[in-house]
C-alpha cells in the first residue's frame, strides 16, 4: 500500500492502519501525527519502517500489533516526544535487531 493518499494531511492527530497489506515508504510528513496503531501490516524492508517512523515528526503513541517485520533486518525507531510504545504479537526473525 502506497501512503500516498494521506499526502497532504497535515492536520491528522491519530491513524489507524488495519489490514493485510504492505506498506512502502511514505516520501512525506504528518506534522501532527500523535497517535500512530498499526495492526497486521507488512513491512518490506528497514527504510519502510523508518521512513513512516520519520514522516510523524511529535508521535507520541506507537502501537504495533501482528505487524510482519520478516524482511526487516533493524528496526530504529527514534522518536524524541514518543511517551508509549506497544509491540505485542508481531512476527520477526530472531535476527532482527530492535533500536529505541
Amino acid at each position: 500500500m502506497l501512503l500516498g493518499s494521506l499526502d497532504g494531511c497535515t492536520s491528522l492527530v491519530n491513524l489507524k492502519l488495519e489490514g493485510n497489506f504492505c506498506v512502502q515508504a511514505p516520501d512525506f510528513k504528518l506534522p501532527n501525527l500523535k497517535l500512530l496503531i498499526l495492526e497486521y501490516i507488512e513491512f518490506m524492508d528497514s527504510d519502510s519502517v523508518e521512513s513512516l517512523f520519520n514522516a510523524c515528526l511529535v508521535l507520541e503513541q506507537l502501537i504495533l500489533k501482528y505487524c510482519d517485520f520478516r524482511f526487516v533486518a533493524s528496526l530504529r525507531i527514534c522518536l524524541p516526544l514518543l511517551k508509549g510504545l506497544i509491540i505485542a504479537g508481531c512476527h520477526y526473525e530472531s535476527e532482527c535487531d530492535f533500536v529505541f
